[in-house]
């Protein structure tokens, strides 16, 4: 008799030892592939970001090609002067600018608009307009990554 009632301690002992075990082995699992998915998130993350602000910089430059081609041409055309020709072609990139930009996945993409410290034109000597020139710009993805730069 003395035997049977060790042996049901025994086995209610080991069930919740078995129970126990297998509920800590459960939230290490969790946890450990939380915390890989979680850094593969944030790397996916990361490379959209880079690609976003490579995107935007591309993007602003084609703009600023366009607008001093275009300011060149018109205004050129009609004979005004070279002051106002620099003057058309930064409204006409912070027109563009001014209309924004949006990508999924992105809660703000913020691009500051030109000014004479961010944007510099240089006229050469054979007559064309070249504009060089940095902007802050800021790209804030979904899960918190932040990118710099264009």
């Amino acid at each position: 008799m003395m035997d049977s009632r060790g042996s049901a301690a025994l086995l209610a002992f080991f069930t919740i030892f078995v129970i126990i075990s297998s509920l800590v082995a459960v939230y290490l699992f969790e946890r450990g592939y939380g915390t890989k998915l979680g850094a593969i998130e944030m790397r996916i993350a990361s490379d959209a970001t880079r690609a976003v602000l490579k995107s935007v910089e591309t993007e602003l430059n084609q703009t600023l090609k366009t607008s001093v081609e275009a300011a060149m041409y018109r205004l050129g055309r009609a004979g005004r002067e070279k002051g106002e020709i620099t003057v058309a072609a930064r409204e006409s990139f912070n027109t563009r600018i001014r209309a924004g930009q949006s990508y999924h996945n992105f809660q703000s993409i913020s691009v500051p608009l030109s000014d004479e410290n961010t944007l510099h034109f240089e006229w050469l000597p054979d007559g064309s307009l070249q504009a060089t020139g940095y902007l802050d710009v800021v790209v804030t993805h979904l899960t918190g990554v932040k990118g710099f730069g264009a």
